[in-house]
């Protein structure tokens, strides 16, 4: 690339090395600018669908919460409650007896 830079600059290659050393940290300086610009304007997309997804759920979420779950039937009732449960325990460890330990070997 530095000999296809050169030739329309008109100056040597060894130039453009030297121009490359002398101003490195400013190249990686203008970089990280960029990639920092880059990062924010992907992460505020990435925002605005998170955004756009949530209102769709709570849309979702409050017209379900409308309707009459009597027209269910008793399978598809069994099978909700069933993929619910696991986020409805809690997330706390198990705790063991103490009558079954002792100096932190089970008996």
């Amino acid at each position: 690339m530095t000999v296809s830079l050169a030739l329309p600059l008109g100056v040597a290659k060894s130039t453009l090395i030297n121009w490359s050393r002398e101003h490195q940290h400013l190249i990686q300086n203008l970089r990280a600018i960029e990639w920092e610009d880059f990062a924010d304007r992907t992460l505020a997309s990435k925002q605005e669908r998170l955004k756009a997804l949530a209102e769709q759920l709570r849309r979702l979420d409050a017209e379900l919460a409308q309707r009459d779950l009597a027209l269910v039937s008793t399978t598809q009732l069994h099978s909700m409650a069933e993929h619910y449960q696991p986020g409805l325990r809690p997330r706390t460890p198990r705790l063991r007896h103490a009558s079954r330990l002792w100096c932190g070997r089970r008996i």
